[in-house]
């Protein structure tokens, strides 16, 4: 893969897919650092996670550009109405999917797990 190619984004998207399952990759592990078993429900919760993210970065783009349209004009307009779907793609069909998804097990999955860890005793010195 050429170095160029290492850096493309979906289109439109606002990071490389390369990147995206690095940050996946890096929620995984750092779920099972914090005790969750689970391979499937840790791989459910990271895809969820950052997928949720990406959507949501997906929106402020969209958000941002049609902004930027001028919507007295008919080019305008329909420039505005371009981004105006996307948002409302991802907001509706992506966004809502992942989170819905992540909220039912982050509660028993992440929250109760890390509270049920045992803290470590802050160390003393000796002196």
């Amino acid at each position: 893969m050429t170095r160029s190619a290492s850096r493309r984004t979906a289109r439109g998207g606002p990071w490389s897919a390369k990147r995206q399952v690095a940050l996946v990759m890096r929620v995984d592990r750092w779920l099972a650092q914090a005790g969750q078993a689970s391979d499937v429900r840790r791989a459910k919760i990271a895809i969820d996670l950052v997928d949720g993210l990406y959507a949501s970065a997906v929106i402020s783009k969209e958000l941002s550009a049609m902004l930027r349209c001028d919507p007295r004009s008919p080019a305008g307009r329909d420039r505005a109405a371009s981004h105006a779907v996307r948002l409302g793609v991802y907001a509706r069909d992506e966004l809502r999917y992942h989170i819905q998804r992540l909220s039912r097990h982050w509660e028993s999955s992440v929250e109760d797990l890390l509270a049920r860890r045992p803290r470590r005793r802050p160390r003393t010195t000796a002196g």
